[in-house]
């Protein structure tokens, strides 16, 4: 007879109509997103029915598998399961897992980027504070100056306006008369203003300080460049704004040549801003506008706020190594906790490089604290790639080593093996004896369209440096 656990993944699997729009949030993730306010939208549903089930997460631009439907419905029945109350993740990143998960009493997340964590808190407390809307802050008035601190050039020219309400149709609809979308402009002004903020030494202690990044952040991550939202290895925020592919500015040149020229003549003043700049993309809005975001309405997360609120969900910034002995130390972790660990997978830096330096070495430290955990009968569940060191190091912590659901084999355009078009992924498992090899070969029996994606576009804070300052708690 099928385990339950195998029964609810079928179910998931045939019924298309399950959780249909998540499906259709991690499949049009990779083009033009579902927009924030459908996703606040479902999970209000969510808690209007009384429904503890999965929820999309708000920053779509860091979310990863763990966000994915097939990956939730996974971690959802190991939690029921175990019986999991309380959650542990050392790389809490957008939060797919917990909101995925939702345990019922606690969850306590970690993460090195304090600008990732310090949304997270102020979406707990203070989302009505967050809430913003697209039109006031994405564009200007025809005649405004352009203006990023003390660089300025050429007002708003009202060629502008008509340029802008023939290719961004979607926004132009709902922009009043005499006003233009100037998203890569509006982009870099709050860029600089998060950069003056963070500046100033333990900025998210300060109240007001900690509001306002968070609002900025929660205003630029759908202007972030590829949708990703990356720091540089001073912990600065250096995305540029999204412009026009190639695709769109070919098609652009074809169809309105002279304005693109136009445009063209204010890119000494654009070198002045920046003299990587080449092209005049920061004036031009990408075809789609501000992507994931309707220009209709106002953005608000007090949804997430409420499904925060209905347990004790609570923050840290830090190092996994450091935390996780923090957590030991004030006996966090119970037999009704689920430690959940998504790192940066071995060998596979990606966008964590500015933090991963040396990581076989930080992943062997990590390795280390688990086996102390495992060794206690602490339920643990680690993700990461299918590589021999890391069987090597989960087999040593006591994990049991399973090969998980294959993803794509370019991640961030690099191919991760060669001569393959998927790239294995691994979970190791201590003290979950209902998760095998052969339950999840036999899970891993999905259409192509159906396989899990590692998405391009996640990045956050992980980090192995044990020598950097301690964490915050909150």
């Amino acid at each position: 007879m099928a385990s339950a656990f195998s029964q609810a993944w079928d179910v998931v699997k045939a019924a298309d109509e399950v959780d249909l729009f998540l499906d259709t949030l991690m499949k049009e993730a990779k083009a033009r997103g579902v927009p924030i306010q459908q996703r606040a939208d479902y999970v209000q549903g969510v808690l209007d029915r009384g429904d503890d089930g999965p929820v999309p997460v708000y920053l779509s631009g860091l979310a990863g598998n763990k966000s994915r439907r097939h990956y939730q419905q996974f971690l959802r029945e190991a939690a029921k399961r175990l019986g999991t109350r309380r959650l542990i993740e050392p790389f809490a990143g957008a939060l797919g897992a917990s909101l995925s998960i939702r345990p019922p009493e606690v969850f306590i997340g970690n993460d090195y980027n304090p600008l990732i964590v310090n949304l997270h808190r102020n979406v707990r407390d203070n989302p009505e504070l967050l809430e913003w809307d697209p039109i006031e802050e994405y564009t200007m008035a025809v005649g405004d100056e352009r203006r990023v601190g003390d660089w300025s050039m050429a007002a708003v020219q009202p060629e502008e306006e008509s340029f802008f309400r023939e290719t961004v149709p979607r926004w132009a609809e709902h922009i009043p008369e005499g006003r233009v979308l100037q998203g890569p402009i509006r982009y870099l002004q709050k860029r600089l203003e998060l950069r003056n903020i963070m500046s100033k030494p333990e900025w998210h202690k300060d109240p007001a300080a900690s509001l306002r990044a968070a609002q900025l952040i929660a205003m630029m991550q759908p202007m972030m460049q590829g949708g990703r939202f990356r720091m540089n290895s001073q912990m600065k925020m250096n995305m540029p704004p999204r412009g026009p592919g190639d695709k769109d500015k070919k098609r652009l040149i074809r169809q309105q040549p002279e304005m693109m020229e136009w445009f063209n003549q204010f890119i000494p003043e654009l070198k002045r801003l920046d003299k990587r700049y080449s092209t005049p993309n920061v004036l031009i809005n990408p075809p789609e506008g501000i992507q994931s975001v309707e220009p209709s309405r106002p953005v608000s997360y007090q949804p997430w706020a409420e499904i925060m609120r209905q347990g004790d969900w609570n923050f840290h910034i830090g190092e996994a190594t450091p935390f996780l002995d923090m957590m030991a130390d004030a006996k966090q972790f119970t037999p009704s906790t689920l430690t959940l660990l998504d790192p940066p997978y071995v060998g596979e830096v990606g966008e964590h490089a500015q933090w991963a330096k040396n990581d076989y070495a930080r992943q062997r430290a990590l390795m280390a604290q688990l086996q102390i955990l495992a060794a206690e009968g602490l339920p643990l569940i680690h993700f990461n790639s299918d590589k021999p060191l890391v069987r090597e190091l989960n087999e040593a912590a006591g994990l049991r080593h399973l090969q998980f659901l294959d993803r794509p084999n370019v991640v961030g355009g690099n191919q991760l093996v060669e001569n393959r078009k998927e790239a294995p992924e691994s979970i190791g498992v201590a003290n979950i004896p209902f998760i095998t090899e052969q339950l999840i070969q036999d899970l891993d029996t999905r259409p192509e369209s159906e396989r899990a994606v590692r998405s391009r576009g996640r990045a956050t804070g992980h980090s192995w440096y044990p020598e950097q300052p301690g964490f915050v708690v909150n």
